[in-house]
């Protein structure tokens, strides 16, 4: 089997082989010299900008500002503000003040010749001042061209520094002494007005202490609840003892005589008054005092007195009453009558019976004056109580006036305290000559340079170079808007791809051309050379391809065109035809781009008459025909004459019957269109066609047109768009197809792999002809 002819499928398909990185570094190798030349550019002002960068030099000193015995009228301890919780140590404002010009100027003052030159502004400009981690550390570091002098200014620095902290400090004490000294008059005003407050809140509610108060009105108030309980027990007893001697003596109408008599007595009724008042001074005393005090003690002695009073008074008048007789009235008339079974008295036994109701008064009298002084002590336990309640009513009031008047009489002598204490300790901490700042690190004369850093900038040189160089290929590429991808073709037509044509260059071309002719049949025959191509390779692919198109009927009216002019359509298209040809089917070839056609350049034969001429009516079909000297098989029809409109002529009933008739006559028709974008000379033909082939050439079709061009065939209903074909891939594009064809078949110049005999040759062209025929 020849295996010259043998299509090549078997053969990695490209899109699947090649990832990002792979393009990527295609890209790069593509613009490989623009990109070496940015490299070298940006390295090179590199170099240069180092070595043209004068020398700066740094060193740093660190100063201690951590304030272990901080002045602060507001706190009332002198330890470590920082060890309080939530002390934050920040120190944007020392920083800020040690930048400050004066305290720069200040520092100048202490240069000595030849740095004292130097001016405050400069300084400034290169000193910077920052925090150590989180500890009351700063780090002034100051960077200058000469490194002797940097560390003569940062000596000046500290020593500035310290002395600005121990001026500070006394400032500081001095202030915050002359603001205790100018506040201890008037908080000692506002002690005296708040200790004279509650002095008067005691004189005009006469008590000491509101919950004290409160306590002693409770407690007074179950005294005189139960003193209630037990005079109406005392009461209810009299009361008892009166009715049964009332009884027993039997008075009437007497014992009321007798209660009128002690109610209009003058002396037991002003009694009876002092008794009343005495008991109701002897309630309220009780409620502010115990009962062992003086007051209360004298109330309730002559409370006493006066009860004893009123009894002897009683038993006075109401005696005299009982043994009293009116004139004309008998003694048994005058005495009352014994009741309750008492013997009747007699002339005999009336001394006896006299004392015994004597006796029986004289209780009688005792009982009644009990009564009148228990009623008289409930009522005045009532009275009293009724006071107590309105008195334990104001309580409320009394306690929040009193603990207002005691809290701000408690503020102000703490106030008092307070600043007498720190009056006492600014003295001291204005006496302290210890600074609370010192330096820590003295500074050094550093030894070598920060700027330039030669090694850093060269490192940052070529990494921005590589990146410069990158972006610009990567941007250049982006602009770039051709397609120089087979990937590229794929995603944007969405159709099979049928074949992907090497580029041809100019030594590879003689291998496109048959050598010898056989002088059998008068075909030219192709070397071994000419086979051997990969162009003619793909082209053999591109052909074997043309077998499996169409699946209901046999394809046989081929059109091809592109998206843009110079795709190299016209090439692929005589080059498909020879090898067609070759394989022993008669082919035609017509050349349908009537505006710049191209096949009778590539067969060297006239142009004079061709498809304008037959669509016009000026030659028949036969006589256009023109005999390929390429191969016997191989048939064209050139395009003829330029027609002012091609549209027309194409379009005609004519065309379509000039197709049919050439259906019939050959085994393949291929068809030679101008570009789809822009032109629709071939948009007329799409229908009229078994199969439209799209080419596309790299580097000379952009994404836009190719899309366009999909959008024109696929919008024109009936069109049957089979597939794309690549052109011009180069060398670059790894994995597709034909790119190991030379170096696995060696060099086609060599003459040790030249000797195949023509048996040989005519057998794999027989085989690859009857695969074609088999369908």
């Amino acid at each position: 089997m020849n295996e010259d002819f043998l299509p090549q499928n078997n053969l990695p398909s490209p899109g699947k082989s090649t990832d990002g990185l792979v393009l990527f570094l295609r890209v790069l190798r593509k613009r490989w010299l623009l990109s070496i030349l940015v490299l070298f550019a940006v390295v090179g002002g590199t170099i240069i900008y180092t070595a043209m960068t004068v020398p700066v030099y740094e060193s740093s000193t660190a100063i201690l500002v951590e304030n272990r015995r901080a002045v602060s009228v507001l706190s009332t301890t002198t330890t470590d503000p920082s060890e309080a919780p939530g002390f934050s140590k920040d120190y944007s404002t020392e920083i800020q003040i040690l930048k400050s010009l004066p305290l720069l100027e200040q520092s100048v003052h202490r240069l000595k010749a030849p740095y004292n030159k130097i001016t405050a502004g400069d300084i400034a400009s290169h000193l910077s001042v920052n925090q150590f981690g989180d500890a009351g550390v700063l780090m002034v570091t100051f960077r200058d061209n000469d490194p002797v002098r940097i560390k003569a200014v940062l000596d000046a620095l500290g020593a500035t520094y310290v002395d600005y902290s121990l001026q500070n400090k006394r400032s500081l004490a001095t202030n915050a002494l002359k603001f205790v000294e100018e506040q201890l008059p008037d908080a000692q005003r506002k002690l005296q007005q708040s200790s004279l407050a509650l002095e008067k809140f005691r004189e005009r509610n006469r008590i000491v202490d509101p919950e004290t108060y409160a306590t002693e009105l409770l407690t007074t108030k179950q005294t005189l609840n139960q003193q209630e309980k037990d005079a109406q027990i005392a009461l209810n007893k009299s009361t008892s003892v009166y009715n049964k001697r009332r009884s027993q003596l039997g008075k009437g109408a007497d014992e009321a005589l007798t209660e009128t008599i002690i109610s209009q007595d003058p002396s037991y009724q002003n009694l009876i008054k002092q008794y009343n008042e005495l008991q109701v001074s002897y309630v309220q005393e009780r409620t502010r005092f115990k009962d062992e005090y003086p007051t209360v003690k004298n109330i309730r002695l002559r409370r006493d007195r006066i009860y004893a009073l009123i009894q002897q008074r009683a038993q006075q008048v109401l005696g005299q009453r009982l043994i009293a007789s009116e004139p004309g009235v008998g003694v048994a008339d005058a005495l009352p009558q014994v009741a309750d079974g008492a013997p009747n008295a007699t002339v005999e036994n009336l001394p006896q019976y006299q004392s015994i109701q004597q006796g029986l008064a004289g209780e009688l009298l005792t009982a009644q004056a009990e009564i009148l002084s228990k009623q008289v002590e409930i009522q005045s336990i009532r009275r009293v109580n009724q006071e107590l309640e309105q008195s334990f009513a104001k309580v409320p009031s009394l306690q929040l006036a009193y603990t207002e008047l005691q809290r701000k009489f408690k503020i102000d002598s703490d106030t008092i305290d307070f600043l007498l204490k720190k009056r006492q300790e600014l003295k001291v901490a204005e006496a302290q000559e210890t600074s609370p700042w010192r330096v820590l690190n003295p500074a050094i004369i550093p030894e070598s340079p920060i700027i330039p850093n030669t090694s850093r900038n060269l490192t940052l040189g070529v990494l921005a170079g590589l990146l410069i160089a990158v972006g610009t290929t990567l941007l250049l590429e982006r602009l770039d808007e051709r397609i120089k991808e087979v990937d590229e073709v794929k995603e944007i037509a969405q159709i099979p791809l049928l074949g992907v044509i090497p580029r041809v260059t100019d030594a590879s071309l003689e291998y496109a051309v048959p050598e010898e002719r056989n002088t059998k049949n008068g075909r030219r025959t192709a070397s071994y050379n000419y086979n051997r191509s990969p162009f003619r390779e793909a082209l053999r692919s591109l052909a074997f391809n043309l077998r499996y198109l169409g699946a209901d009927k046999k394809v046989k009216l081929v059109l091809i065109t592109s998206s843009v002019p110079g795709e190299g359509k016209s090439t692929i298209t005589y080059n498909l035809s020879t090898i067609l040809a070759e394989a022993g089917f008669t082919v035609l070839l017509i050349d349908a781009d009537m505006r710049k056609p191209t096949i009778h350049k590539l067969l060297e034969v006239p142009n004079t008459a061709g498809l304008s001429s037959v669509l016009a009516g000026e030659k028949s079909l036969d006589e256009v025909l023109h005999i390929a000297k390429q191969s016997l098989d191989l048939t064209v029809i050139t395009s003829g004459p330029l027609p002012p409109d091609p549209v027309s002529l194409l379009d005609s009933s004519k065309m379509a019957a000039v197709l049919e008739t050439c259906r019939e006559r050959y085994n393949y028709v291929l068809i030679d269109m101008p570009p789809v974008v822009g032109l629709s000379d071939a948009q007329v033909l799409f229908k009229k066609t078994d199969a439209t082939i799209v080419v596309t050439g790299l580097g000379r079709s952009t994404r836009s047109s190719l899309q366009r061009a999909m959008e024109i065939v696929t919008g024109i209903g009936g069109a049957t768009l089979v597939g794309s074909v690549v052109n011009f891939l180069d060398n670059s594009n790894e994995g597709y197809y034909y790119q190991y064809y030379s170096s696995y078949y060696g060099d086609p110049s060599d003459p040790e792999q030249n000797e195949v005999s023509t048996g040989e040759r005519r057998s794999k062209r027989n085989v690859f002809a009857n695969i074609f025929k088999r369908r």
